[in-house]
């Protein structure tokens, strides 16, 4: 590479096989030659310099690089479903956001894309820019581009924000359900919430995946049916197994399951019959895909290890069993509470500690329904009311003899309890302390013993 002289002006020269270029430079000598070493570092570094690398896909558009991706995605192995769910994004994104080459994509008109459309929900937003990302990290690979343009965009969050939020159905709304779904329908639903199989994966079933006569009955899945394209096993209970062999008759393995799976209508229509409402007061909705929910959720109240939860349901992400798929609506949080141990008797309580604490003028613990609590003689009964059902337990109250009584609410850990003679602070649960009548440290209050 050297410097020319030409007509008044200066050029960087370089050969190329047997052909001479040239790239015009400055009129000024100094100037040039500064210009021309940076060229040289440039080339030397193997950076966009003399030659631009990508100058041939620059003009290109950007459509034909999408057609060379899909290809490559199919040379590949990908499944036809998956290519064309990508074909149909890029072409949208190009459509809408005016991409002629690769060289009008920008983050900051995939943000506002993302904005503008309110309609979509953020799950299928990352779904839309993750096809994008895949298909600039294929153009980086294959030297067409020289950086990912979309690289540093985070996804979307998902959890709060999904456009169609599910919930489990109870087991008294799914004995509801199947009392209203026709028979030729009940063994469908049956499938979907012993297996968790999706609407599609029930649509492609047939006889041949139902290995029915094994030791231990089960599914094998063929990938090309399945959402993540892999060919999982899915144990079947034996009375699924045995009602599954009762309705197979005579049919070939090539033949469908089911003859048909009900559609968003049906389902809808048998919800009414069932009295079960379509959303719930979360605007949580009871459809087709919830039967998967429900199954979730069963596995996880019966006790299962999560390991096996997530095998079951096919997750590779634990967030999806312990979270998306549970609805912690259904647990009985109150029976859990109640499994939890007592608390030590009065008298093995430190009575220094409860000075400190300000709880040195509580009673001595009584014996009637209190001494495994540490509290006075004298229970009262309480309802707590909000937006759980309203359940009747029971509490120790040290100054009150046993009556009826309300939580009415809580502020800063101190209950307030309505007795018929008025509300009085809930003894032993965060207590004021009485002996402190001014401001003062905390160093103050272990001085004076409190």
């Amino acid at each position: 590479m050297w410097l020319e002289r030409r007509k008044g002006r200066y050029y960087a020269a370089w050969r190329d096989g047997a052909t001479i270029r040239r790239k015009a430079l400055y009129t000024d000598k100094k100037a040039s030659a500064a210009k021309l070493a940076v060229m040289i570092r440039r080339e030397a570094r193997g950076e966009e310099g003399l030659v631009d690398t990508f100058e041939a896909h620059k003009a290109r558009p950007i459509l034909d690089h999408v057609k060379d991706w899909l290809d490559d995605l199919a040379a590949a192995g990908r499944d036809d479903k998956y290519i064309q769910v990508c074909n149909l994004r890029l072409n949208k994104l190009a459509e809408e956001l005016e991409w002629k080459t690769y060289g009008d994509i920008s983050a900051d008109q995939v943000k506002q894309w993302r904005t503008r459309n309110a309609g979509l929900s953020n799950k299928t937003k990352n779904h839309y820019f993750g096809a994008l990302v895949s298909f600039c990290n294929w153009m980086v690979a294959g030297k067409r581009m020289a950086l990912n343009p979309v690289e540093n965009i985070e996804m979307l969050p998902v959890d709060g924000y999904e456009k169609r939020p599910r919930r489990a159905y109870s087991e008294e709304e799914l004995s509801r359900l199947l009392a209203a779904v026709p028979q030729e329908y009940k063994l469908v639903y049956l499938t979907a919430v012993f297996t968790g199989l999706r609407r599609g994966e029930l649509e492609a079933l047939e006889w041949g995946d139902l290995k029915l006569n094994a030791p231990v009955p089960f599914i094998q899945l063929r990938a090309q049916t399945t959402k993540a394209r892999r060919s999982d096993t899915l144990p079947l209970r034996a009375d699924l197994a045995e009602a599954l062999r009762t309705a197979r008759g005579d049919a070939q393995d090539a033949d469908k399951v089911f003859a048909r799976v009900p559609d968003i209508e049906l389902h809808k229509k048998w919800l009414d019959v069932a009295d079960i409402a379509w959303t719930d007061g979360r605007n949580r909705r009871a459809d087709f895909h919830s039967l998967r929910t429900t199954l979730c959720t069963m596995l996880n109240k019966a006790g299962v290890n999560i390991q096996t939860a997530m095998a079951v349901m096919r997750h590779t992400d634990i967030r999806l069993t312990t979270k998306t798929y549970n609805d912690v609506r259904l647990f009985d949080t109150a029976g859990a509470v109640e499994q939890l141990p007592g608390i030590p008797a009065g008298d093995q309580i430190d009575r220094a500690e409860m000075r400190r604490t300000g709880t040195d003028d509580l009673p001595e613990p009584g014996t009637d329904g209190g001494e495994n609590l540490g509290v006075a003689q004298g229970v009262a009964r309480v309802t707590i009311q909000g937006q759980n059902p309203t359940r009747t337990g029971t509490i120790a109250e040290a100054t009150k003899p046993a009556k009826d009584a309300t939580i009415m609410g809580q502020k800063h850990g101190l209950a307030l309890i309505d007795f018929e003679d008025g509300k009085q602070p809930m003894v032993g649960v965060e207590p004021t302390t009485p002996a402190l009548r001014k401001p003062c440290s905390a160093i103050e209050l272990h001085r004076r013993g409190l």
